[in-house]
This record gives C-alpha cells, sequence and structure tokens, in this order.
C-alpha cells in the first residue's frame, strides 16, 4: 500500500468523522435556554408550566402543584399531543435551527465513506467471506441448480468436515442434501462427494437412507453405462464391508433375479448375475432367490 494509498484512506476517515459531527450538531443539536418543552412532541409549555429563577429542576412549579390554599390536581396536558407533562417529565431548553449544518455533514460523511470504501474495496473482495456463513445456507447452496454452486458448497463444507467445524446438529440436514443432489443430477461417476456418503451410509438415519438405496438400485437397473457402473461400485462396497442389512440384500436379489428374467442386456446385467451366484446360497437371501441363481447359473 503506497502512500498515495494510506492518504486518501486518512483523508477518507476523517472526512467521515467530520461528516458524523456535522450531522450529530445540525440535526440534533443540543439544548439551549430554559424554555419548557413537551417531551413528546417538543411543544412549548410557556404560561402551562411556570419556573421561578432557580437553576434546580426540582423547584419548577405549575399552576396545578397544590398551595397553602389550593388542593392538588392532576399534572399539565400537551395542547398540542395531550402527553401528561409535569415539573420532572418535562424538557427544558430548545433546539437551536441548524439543518443546513447537518445536510452539509451529510454530503461530507457521504464523500468520506466513498474514499474509504475504495480504498478497502480491494482488500474486501479478497476476504473469504462464504466461510462465515451459517452452516445451513451453505447447506442450502448444496441444492444449487447450478453445478458449480453445489461444487463451491461442498468444499466450504468439506473444510468444515476437516477443521471439526462443522456442527453434527446439523449432519442429518447434510446428508438428506448431498441424497437430494444425486437424485436431481443423477451423475453417480463424479466423486462431488469424495466418498462421503460410503462412508456415512451405517450413519444414515433410516428414511435418507432408503433413497439412496433406492436411488442405486434404479441405477444399477437403468440403460445408462455411466451411472450403472458407478452404482455397481457402490453396491460392490457395501456387500463387501456387509453393510447392507437383510431387508436390502433382498430387495437387491429381487432386483436381480428381475433382470435376469427379462433378459434385457442392461448395463449392470453382469452385476446382478455375479450377486446371484456369489450370494444366493447366502442364509440371508430367500429360498427362491437362491433356486433362481442356481437356474440361471445352470443355464450360462
Amino acid at each position: 500500500m503506497t502512500w498515495i494509498s494510506w492518504t486518501v484512506l486518512g483523508g477518507g476517515i476523517a472526512l467521515t468523522l467530520l461528516g458524523l459531527r456535522l450531522v450529530r450538531t445540525g440535526l440534533w443539536p443540543r439544548r439551549v435556554g430554559r424554555t419548557l418543552h413537551c417531551p413528546k412532541c417538543d411543544y412549548v409549555l410557556t404560561g402551562l408550566i411556570e419556573k421561578d429563577e432557580h437553576d434546580d429542576p426540582s423547584y419548577w412549579t405549575t399552576m396545578y402543584e397544590p398551595t397553602g390554599d389550593r388542593p392538588a390536581e392532576p399534572p399539565v396536558r400537551c395542547p398540542e399531543c395531550g402527553t401528561r407533562v409535569s415539573t420532572r417529565t418535562a424538557l427544558r431548553g430548545g433546539r437551536p435551527n441548524r439543518k443546513l449544518h447537518g445536510y452539509i455533514g451529510l454530503v461530507v460523511l457521504l464523500v468520506g465513506l466513498l474514499l474509504v470504501g475504495l480504498r478497502l474495496s480491494g482488500y474486501l473482495r479478497h476476504v473469504a467471506w462464504y466461510q462465515v456463513k451459517p452452516t445451513s445456507w451453505v447447506i442450502d447452496d448444496l441444492r444449487s441448480k447450478e453445478p458449480l454452486g453445489a461444487r463451491d458448497a461442498w468444499v466450504e463444507i468439506k473444510r468444515r468436515l476437516d477443521a471439526n467445524q462443522f456442527p453434527e446438529s446439523q449432519r442429518i440436514g447434510l446428508d438428506r442434501a448431498m441424497v437430494d443432489v444425486l437424485a436431481v443430477y443423477q451423475d453417480w461417476s463424479q466423486p462431488l462427494f469424495d466418498g462421503y456418503l460410503r462412508d456415512r451410509f451405517l450413519q444414515l438415519d433410516p428414511e435418507t437412507r432408503r433413497k439412496l438405496f433406492d436411488q442405486l438400485l434404479t441405477q444399477i437397473s437403468g440403460p445408462y453405462y455411466l451411472t450403472a457402473a458407478a452404482a455397481e461400485g457402490w453396491l460392490e462396497g457395501l456387500i463387501s464391508r456387509d453393510e447392507l442389512s437383510l431387508e436390502e440384500h433382498r430387495q437387491l436379489a429381487n432386483m436381480a433375479r428381475k433382470s435376469l428374467a427379462s433378459r434385457s442386456a442392461l448395463p449392470g446385467y453382469a452385476f446382478l448375475s455375479r450377486y446371484l451366484r456369489e450370494h444366493g446360497a447366502a442364509d440371508r437371501l430367500p429360498d427362491n432367490h437362491r433356486r433362481a441363481a442356481g437356474e440361471r447359473s445352470a443355464g450360462n
């Protein structure tokens, strides 16, 4: 930062402070004099509240205060707004008219802020504001329709996860958002989440886990090679780590049996056939799935 930049910045700060001072003293000047005013509407209460020559407000008197020959009556009501005013609540002194100073102060203030903003804008652009964005907002950005927006959100979430700065109370929302993104983009072949959902499969809540597994079954039985191959990798990893439940094995076996019966040349046909051959004799599979696997293996 050169001396010229420092000079401009210093001048901008000085003008800003001067403008604030002029605005304060011009639009909200201090009261001067001893005239009594209504505290709500600033109406002059001359004649309604009388004051002796003593400076202490405790000596102020009103025409309604009790005297030796008159009982006490309610405080004065302001003729302008009807507010009850007593000697304790009345304002002392009027505000001088200095609005011109205030308007000049506004102009000076704007010029000072402009100079400060011009010098600081370059530095503010380099501040990582996204890192201080609330976590729930970043999770919402993960559902962005723009792929780059979702990827930027995941980069920030990954940074917070690695730094142990991600609140556990937001984990379920993050899991659901990731599953929703996979359902929208249908791009399982891209490592968008760096294996996060694979590692979190056992910790997913039942509804999110069911939704994710249904998507896996849809992709493995779909007509697109890339998504079927990616879903195959996911399923093989889950099977090798023994993370599928009995019901999920039954769903997968049922899907394999239907695909083999249709004899369709789908991208996931080989995996489903191999699954039945390798797991058809497992105790967790129903008997009809084992027989279908055996008959298909004999036919091959």
